[in-house]
């Protein structure tokens, strides 16, 4: 069993939630939020934030930390600040021994909600599901548990390609599950429990099966620095042809995926040929 701190780090409040996993099935510890003193000097809340961390860490005994990466803020200072708060986090964890991973807010979202868009609310929605809890957690509370369900989710993935043998370097490279949304150019496909959003051509939309139904797609995982993005492609003509695009200076995986809407790969092929592109 691996029991895993998840913390969505701030300046002022900072919010944790601990779970335990056991056989990639996740379960409900704690959670809360760290209130720091707002009257006090930075340096004195960055004390109590370290501190507070590690009463936690002495309680529950995790192995693993998951943390929110800094995301761009309103202001430099506000990003100044939110960067220390989340290196006092970070020592805190290190000095304990825990191993320190960490997530993209919007993979954290699109992780546990689906979407790199979700609101707070949503999350909180999901969290609560998720875990089977008789209420819904504040939103840092919800937060810090979203970042650890993230790295139940994440890990329990790489573990399971892992034991298939699947080779690393190419991520997720087919997916199989229900399809549970639509909404061009996006779907959600459901995967033991788990719901990916996937961005797929319009050439692929049109050959999906009805809601509900199993569908397999090939895939491409694009990994950046504020995100991750899943792409699926129903043939294996069209993907080579989306990562051949994707190589072109100039091109990024969302023109491709618009050349890709307008004709197949075989079409482009011929399109090609007749200098017609």
């Amino acid at each position: 069993m691996t029991v895993i701190l998840g913390i969505d780090p701030g300046s002022r409040k900072t919010g944790f939630g601990v779970i335990s996993v056991d056989r990639n099935k996740p379960r409900y510890v704690a959670s809360g939020t760290i209130h720091l003193p707002s009257k006090e000097p930075l340096s004195v809340r960055l004390k109590v934030l370290f501190e507070s961390l590690t009463e936690v860490i002495d309680t529950y005994q995790p192995q693993v930390a998951s943390i929110e990466r800094v995301f761009v803020a309103k202001s430099a200072d506000s990003a100044l600040k939110l960067g220390q708060a989340r290196g006092a986090a970070m020592v805190a964890c290190v000095m304990k021994d825990l191993v320190v991973y960490e997530y993209a807010a919007r993979q954290i979202k699109q992780s546990v909600v689906g979407t790199g868009a979700a609101s707070k609310q949503q999350v909180q929605h999901m969290v609560t599901a998720l875990l089977a809890l008789s209420a819904e957690p504040k939103e840092d509370a919800a937060d810090g548990l979203a970042a650890a369900l993230c790295h139940c989710h994440v890990d329990g993935l790489a573990s399971k390609l892992a034991s298939s043998g699947f080779r690393a370097g190419r991520l997720i490279g087919q997916i199989r599950g229900k399809l549970i949304g639509r909404q061009a150019p996006e779907i959600l496909v459901e995967v033991g429990g788990i719901s990916y959003e996937i961005q797929v051509p319009m050439t692929t939309l049109y050959q999906l099966p009805e809601m509900g139904q199993e569908v397999t797609l090939l895939t491409h995982f694009v990994v950046r620095e504020d995100a991750q993005q899943l792409f699926g492609f129903i043939g294996a003509a069209d993907r080579r042809l989306f990562r051949a695009l994707i190589k072109v200076s100039g091109v990024g995986p969302r023109l491709a995926l618009t050349l890709l809407s307008g004709m197949d790969a075989s079409e482009f092929a011929r399109c090609m040929q007749r200098d017609d592109v």
